[in-house]
């Protein structure tokens, strides 16, 4: 029984040096991590037209009423809140 005892305390302190040990990497890591130092740069890819292909082409409609101050007012959505 007391060799069971010594076995389990020594898996624990194993444990917990292999977590400290975790954690000093996690922190090193993260403190590694920094969005602002990465260096990117936009480009622009432009497709080929051989490499566009239109499969769709829809039309959407609303019925709307401009208003005397310039707005568009959608009359379907006004109908239907009456209602």
């Amino acid at each position: 029984m007391a060799r069971a005892r010594a076995n389990l305390e020594a898996a624990r302190a194993e444990l917990a040096d292999f977590e400290a040990a975790v954690g000093v990497e996690t922190e090193q890591l993260v403190a590694g991590l920094d969005a602002d130092a990465i260096a990117c740069e936009t480009v622009s890819v432009r497709p080929k037209k051989i490499q566009v292909a239109v499969e769709r082409v829809a039309l959407a409609w609303v019925p709307c009423v401009r208003e005397p101050g310039g707005a568009l007012r959608i009359v379907a959505a006004l109908r239907s809140a009456a209602k």
